[in-house]
Order: C-alpha cells, then sequence, then structure tokens
C-alpha cells in the first residue's frame, strides 16, 4: 500500500518526494487508526480481541484513505481510519444478517469503505493540500475544497461507480445463472470447493487443549479452542455448514462446571480417538456439538 499510494506522486523531483513522505504518514495514521477502532470493536461487540477484524480493520483504513492521502492533514487520516473501522464492521454484520455470502468481507472492505474514502477525500481536502500534491504551476488554490464542489464531484463519483458495477455485475451473474449456473451442489459446498475443484484442503483446522495438540502439527493457543469459539460466536454449525465428522476427527461439546475446557467446552472422541483433559471427560448433556476434522 505503500508502493500504491506513495508510489502515485510517480516521480521524486521537483518537490514529490515531501510529498510521498506525507502521503506515507497520512497511510500509516489511518491504517494504525483502523486497527486498533476494530479491536476496540471486537472487544466490544465479539467479547474477544478477534485478530481477523483487526486486520480487516487495517484494509478498510488503507481503502478509506487512499483517495485522500495527499490532500489531507495528519489529524483527517486518523478520523478516516477509525470511520473506515465502524463501517466494515457494520456492513459486515448487515451481510451476515441477510445472509449473503462474503467470506473474505470483500464488499465491507472495498466496496463500502471504497465509497467512504471517495467522499472522505471531498469531505477532508484542503486547497492549500491540492495545490501543493497537484500543481506543478504557479497558480493559486482554486477554492473547490472550501466551498464544497469537491464533495459534489466526489459523491457524484460514488453514485456512477455504483450504478456501472450493479448494472454490468448484474446482467453478467444473470446471464451466467440461466446458462452454465452460479452455485454448486449443497454437498460439494459443505466438503469445500477446494477439495472438490482442487483435490486438495486449503485450511488446517488443529488445535491445543492443554498444551498438546490432538490432530497434530499446525495446532495453536494455549488450552483454547479458537476455531470453535469463532465458528460458535457467528452462529455456529448451522452458518458454518459443518456437517458429520470425517474420519480421524474430534468432536468438540459444551460441559458443565469446567474452568479449564474454555468457559464450558471439552472433547469427546471421535473414530476411537481419546479425549484430552479430565475436564472434557466430565460432559453434561450438550447442548449443541460441532466437529473439526484434519
Amino acid at each position: 500500500w505503500y508502493g500504491f499510494n506513495c508510489g502515485s506522486t510517480l516521480q521524486i523531483s521537483d518537490g514529490m518526494a515531501q510529498v510521498a513522505g506525507k502521503v506515507a504518514v497520512t497511510t500509516t495514521i489511518s491504517a494504525a487508526s483502523g486497527c486498533l477502532m476494530a479491536t476496540l470493536i471486537s472487544r466490544i461487540f465479539e467479547k474477544t480481541f478477534d485478530i481477523g477484524i483487526a486486520l480487516n480493520g487495517i484494509l478498510a483504513a488503507l481503502v478509506g484513505v487512499t483517495a485522500a492521502c495527499a490532500t489531507i492533514n495528519p489529524w483527517a487520516a486518523c478520523i478516516i481510519g477509525m470511520t473506515a473501522a465502524w463501517i466494515y464492521y457494520g456492513a459486515h454484520c448487515l451481510l451476515l444478517r441477510l445472509q449473503v455470502d462474503d467470506p473474505l468481507d470483500a464488499f465491507p472492505i472495498h466496496g463500502c469503505c471504497g465509497a467512504w474514502g471517495l467522499l472522505s477525500a471531498g469531505i477532508f481536502c484542503t486547497d492549500e493540500n491540492v495545490f501543493y500534491a497537484h500543481s506543478t504551476s504557479a497558480a493559486a488554490p482554486t477554492g473547490t475544497c472550501k466551498s464544497g464542489e469537491q464533495f459534489g464531484v466526489q459523491l457524484i463519483a460514488v453514485l456512477a461507480i455504483a450504478t456501472w458495477s450493479v448494472v454490468l455485475s448484474g446482467t453478467t451473474f444473470w446471464i451466467m445463472k440461466v446458462t452454465v449456473g452460479i452455485r454448486v451442489p449443497s454437498d460439494v459446498e459443505n466438503e469445500g470447493l477446494d477439495r472438490s475443484e482442487h483435490g486438495g484442503q486449503a485450511y488446517a483446522t488443529s488445535f491445543r487443549i492443554g498444551g498438546q495438540s490432538p490432530l497434530g502439527a499446525g495446532a495453536h493457543g494455549h488450552g483454547k479452542v479458537h476455531p470453535v469459539q469463532d465458528a460458535l460466536s457467528r452462529g455456529g454449525s448451522e452458518k458454518r455448514g459443518l456437517e458429520a465428522p470425517p474420519p480421524s476427527s474430534i468432536t468438540v461439546t459444551p460441559v458443565q462446571n469446567s474452568d479449564a475446557a474454555d468457559k464450558g467446552w471439552g472433547l469427546s472422541p471421535a473414530h476411537g480417538q481419546e479425549a484430552h483433559g479430565q475436564e472434557a471427560q466430565q460432559q453434561a448433556q450438550p447442548r449443541k456439538s460441532i466437529t473439526i476434522g484434519e
């Protein structure tokens, strides 16, 4: 992103190196502000410090500051980044409520925060900064930022881009739907396209319980069942499409009166494997279960 924003000055002579340096500052401030705000948001609403939300907060803030990075003051970059984090998380939750499949949060980050970035360029730009960043002549600033004209231009750009994208994408997907189709069978969805299309598995779902990794190398955490927490906090197995246990898997079920099993979660054996930890053997009637395979 530094190469993109700073490199967009296209030269280092005639004072443009100073412009590139300023762009690096505004880009950094926005990204850091977005990360901190997204981390705070995840703590408030998700009850945990979610690294995924924090990193997406950085991306959201970078998208938000790109249009304005050369024409704003550093304090404005902080506001842009923090606002982008809220916009990202709000759009993320809206898509979940609408049951729109966007596992990478591409639309919240690049769509919604991209629109915010265009608008923020008209809100926070100053005529002096525009002149400093773009003018190669002795002409005085035109006053378009102060008068609000630039914001109007940015708003028209947002509407034009949104209209073009919706019409072109909608037409393309409709043609695909009535010809070759745009969905795979439900069993392929549950298994994952990585396996059906590429013959492999993209993600390892191993974890540690009490310092041991039941599923082998690649586990993480310190007595935490992080993949399970993530799945349940976002709706459980019914949203994640986690079906019957494959070979060499373990089933995670809720248990009561367990302090070490990560606030009520323990392991039950599946396919002959042993449960790890004393608390995992003290299982009550499970309210919900979820299986994670190798």
